[in-house]
């Protein structure tokens, strides 16, 4: 099936902001497992998590701008690229490595989960089996 460009700027940009969720669901659900006994949030949900204000007001903004960030970096890494190959390699390694990366540090794994998201993209770009017909890998 044929996309055109509007159709697949939007599949982009759907599955920057899918990874960034994920992502940033990933790491918020680590951070709570690995809370101490004595924190009062110990052993609630992370769904629980998100409904606190204070939780949704830095996390949701954090997560969206990861997502755009993440959709101009694959216009350029991702667009003659098969996205049915590319999109599911991309959104598996950028949440486990944001799961990962939070049980280090919470702040940091958001943006480690950035960096390898744009490594794997730009692996993809240049893997030429990956490259749509009729496009040459650049």
């Amino acid at each position: 099936m044929r996309v055109g460009a509007l159709g697949r700027a939007g599949i982009l940009a759907l599955g920057a902001l899918l990874c960034a969720f994920a992502s940033g669901f990933a790491a918020l659900l680590v951070q709570q497992m690995t809370l101490p006994r004595t924190d009062l949030a110990q052993g609630s949900s992370t769904f629980r998590a998100l409904g606190d204000p204070f939780v949704r007001s830095i996390w949701i903004p954090v997560t969206i701008g990861a997502g755009l960030m993440g959709f101009v970096v694959s216009l350029w890494a991702l667009w003659r690229i098969q996205l049915a190959k590319a999109g599911p390699l991309t959104f598996a390694v950028t949440a486990i490595t944001s799961a990962v990366a939070a049980y280090g540090s919470l702040l940091l794994s958001l943006p480690v989960a950035f960096i390898s998201g744009v490594i794997v993209m730009t692996w993809c770009r240049y893997h030429a089996d990956w490259a749509l017909p009729g496009h040459a890998t650049r």
